[in-house]
């Protein structure tokens, strides 16, 4: 279910729109992902593998759709709180 909606949510939405922006030559695509995938969470697994294969996704789309002024991007909203100072290295 995890999987369902944040990686094919991401999917869907983008395949709906990809030969449209092909066509015109334009587009922008903005996903959503996670510092659960790009760090990792403890007990968190299913849902820092799919945030994190948005960006694999995300990564994807940017070399495919360079050729069509397509532009890709994700944004990974985080916060530095008392119940996530253990999980977010200090050099970020």
């Amino acid at each position: 279910m995890v999987t369902n909606v944040h990686l094919m949510g991401s999917v869907i939405c983008s395949k709906a729109v990809w030969p449209i922006m092909r066509e015109q030559n334009y587009g922008r695509i903005v996903m959503s992902t996670s510092s659960s995938g790009m760090y990792g969470n403890f007990g968190q697994s299913n849902y820092g593998a799919a945030t994190m294969a948005v960006l694999g996704l995300m990564n994807t789309l940017v070399l495919e759709g360079a050729k069509n002024n397509i532009r890709v991007n994700a944004l990974a909203p985080t916060a530095a709180t008392r119940m996530t100072e253990d999980l977010i290295p200090k050099k970020y």
